[in-house]
């Protein structure tokens, strides 16, 4: 589904298909930047990524839960006993877009934010999504109505992923 990730210093451009842009409310021909200096994405950057799906796409700014924004971006490298509860990157992937979409942190972009940081999050960590962009649209909207959970996220990713 991605169809180009280019490094711009420390950005990264990503360009999504179409009917994903359509999902999210986006234009195609509007590039996406985001920089990260690691594996996991940091709440400044989801908050960037926030800021800019809605100063691009519109909707409402703003913050309805910052605590439920931080348990959220908390959740994919959550351990215990030092030991990931997601154990790979897939259900990190998928722990991210179910946690953002779920908490609904934000007053507005709640589903294009979670899309947005688990298809970088995959890029970042050396992995290319190929999902059918209506199959990976429906399954965004399917979390966030409730008929899927965070395992059934994983599979569709795993199934939609492979090393770069």
């Amino acid at each position: 589904m991605i169809k180009t990730l280019t490094k711009h210093g420390n950005s990264l451009a990503l360009v999504i298909e179409k009917p994903v842009l359509e999902l999210i409310g986006a234009d195609a021909d509007t590039p996406f930047d985001i920089s990260t200096d690691g594996q996991v994405l940091s709440l400044s950057e989801v908050l960037e990524i926030h800021q800019d799906q809605v100063a691009r796409y519109g909707g409402a700014t703003g913050i309805r839960d910052i605590e439920l924004l931080k348990s959220a971006l908390g959740m994919p490298s959550a351990t215990y006993g030092g030991q990931f509860l997601h154990t790979d990157v897939y259900e990190m992937a998928a722990a991210y877009l179910f946690h953002l979409v779920k908490n609904h942190p934000f007053i507005d972009g709640n589903k294009r934010v979670g899309a947005v940081t688990a298809l970088i999050f995959l890029y970042l960590n050396g992995f290319d999504f190929g999902a059918p962009a209506d199959d990976f649209a429906e399954m965004v909207l399917a979390v966030a109505r409730g008929d899927i959970d965070k395992a059934d996220v994983a599979v569709f990713i795993r199934r939609h992923t492979r090393p770069a």
